[in-house]
């Protein structure tokens, strides 16, 4: 339905979500969410993508991933790169998944008011933004510098 346009994405995010997560107790999703990012993000990650990044904090950049992928399962692989991270948020409610987001879905413009309600982007000489879908149009329109899919000629992402 979603790929026909009947429904908004994030509807059929959250009906997947749901599907999959309803019910669930929070300990054991935190869990799963966890393993999921320590043990796979890397392989998605492109190498120039991530030699990328590496450069950016070399620089003393501040580095945020800005991404409509639930908060849970990016937030462990961004502690660990010491990276920033603004995502979508899960609701839990009596240390139960309840399939529903907990805050609006980090997509389109979404993820331009989130990163202006926690960053005053006049303080920064030189804004990088670089995307690879659709919803990251707004993201990149935002920015000084601006890169669209420039890691695609490297390994693919599984």
């Amino acid at each position: 339905a979603y790929k026909l346009k009947f429904i908004p994405n994030y509807k059929a995010k959250q009906m997947m979500l749901s599907y999959f997560f309803k019910g669930m107790d929070e300990e054991k999703f935190l869990l799963l969410a966890k393993k999921y990012s320590l043990n796979h993000i890397n392989l998605m990650v492109r190498p120039q993508a991530m030699e990328k990044i590496v450069w950016h904090k070399n620089q003393g950049h501040i580095v945020v991933i800005v991404s409509a992928s639930v908060e849970c399962w990016l937030k462990p692989w961004c502690e660990e790169n010491d990276l920033e991270l603004i995502a979508t948020k899960l609701e839990i409610e009596n240390h139960s998944v309840t399939g529903k987001f907990a805050s609006k879905n980090c997509y389109g413009i979404e993820k331009v008011n989130r990163v202006k309600e926690i960053y005053n982007l006049n303080d920064f000489d030189c804004i990088y933004a670089y995307g690879d879908s659709h919803g990251d149009k707004e993201l990149l329109a935002l920015a000084d510098e601006s890169f669209y899919k420039p890691f695609r000629s490297a390994t693919p992402c599984f």
